[in-house]
């Protein structure tokens, strides 16, 4: 059983770790890349599957 005086500090450590690389812009830019990808590559994705469906028929 951890004292109380080690809790606190464990859980302050973790904190700052998980704040440690700004949640907001990271999200921001993980979604822009996943957007650029989807419209890249979400026509050419939909031109393969309707091949292989049609070979597959």
């Amino acid at each position: 059983m951890a004292s109380n005086s080690e809790v606190p500090a464990d859980l302050k450590a973790l904190a700052a770790k998980v704040r440690a690389p700004s949640p907001p812009q990271l999200n921001i830019r993980i979604t822009q890349i996943f957007i650029v990808f989807g419209v890249a590559l979400g026509p050419y994705l939909h031109r393969r599957h309707a091949e292989m469906a049609c070979s597959l028929a």
